[in-house]
């Protein structure tokens, strides 16, 4: 599967905005190509900086790599950065095995509701859907009670 596939996800979107900040998308999205990051902060229009800050998040998570070139005029060593698209896919199954995981353990732990229209991606505890006369915030569909069989489905569907 194409990694551009992925990042239509909106959890998958979340997770990596969370775990290497809020260039991490439209950088990802400009990596059809190599490219050098003094080009993908020309072409997202912002600092290299903060392209750089990105693309070193998105090492450490093993999704992007680099080759490095000395340039031939400068004497200066360039960076091209691609997509690693195995480790992607491996760090997205990781991610979300611990997610779901995460979720079994709280569910065993405490009661926790969900929307069966909007997924299992927002939980609320019974105190907040009480808050929320057990409502889902987003759709208004009403909130049912989440339990392992369920949360076991979504993981299995998301495979």
């Amino acid at each position: 599967m194409d990694i551009m596939n992925y990042l239509d996800d909106p959890q998958v979107r979340k997770a990596l905005i969370d775990k290497a900040g809020e260039n991490a998308i439209a950088v990802l999205q400009l990596l059809r190509q190599n490219l050098k990051d003094e080009e993908i902060a020309e072409r997202l229009g912002v600092k290299v900086s903060d392209v750089r800050v990105a693309l070193n998040k998105l090492a450490e998570l093993g999704i992007v790599y680099y080759k490095r070139k000395r340039d031939k005029e400068t004497g200066w060593w360039q960076y091209e950065w691609l997509v690693d698209a195995k480790k992607f896919k491996s760090w997205i199954d990781r991610e979300f095995n611990k997610k779901y995981d995460d979720l079994i353990r709280r569910v065993q732990e405490e009661e926790l509701y969900y929307c069966p229209s909007c997924g299992i991606s927002h939980t609320f505890s019974f105190d907040e859907a009480a808050d929320l006369f057990f409502k889902c915030p987003v759709c208004g569909e009403g909130l049912e009670v989440l339990d392992e069989e369920t949360v076991l489905a979504y993981k299995k569907k998301r495979k």
